[in-house]
């Protein structure tokens, strides 16, 4: 169990002039993802952002798992 390395995605949103903005990574043996896949953390991360306290910053949705 330990030493496997895990593989996912990280999505990381910030408002920039009025617009949500994405950083999406992908890390380990992930392939293939379906941009409907990336479309929905995005779009989680965006509503989640309009309940954020007023300040708050550094949201960051990851989603992992150790493959085979």
């Amino acid at each position: 169990m330990f030493g496997r390395k895990k593989s996912g995605i990280v999505v990381r949103t910030f408002a920039s002039a009025g617009r949500y903005q994405h950083d999406t990574r992908f890390f380990g043996e992930i392939q293939d993802v379906p941009e409907e896949v990336v479309d929905m953390l995005k779009r989680a991360n965006e509503r989640l952002y309009e309940h954020m306290p007023e300040g708050s910053e550094g949201l960051v949705s990851r989603i992992e798992y150790r493959p085979k």
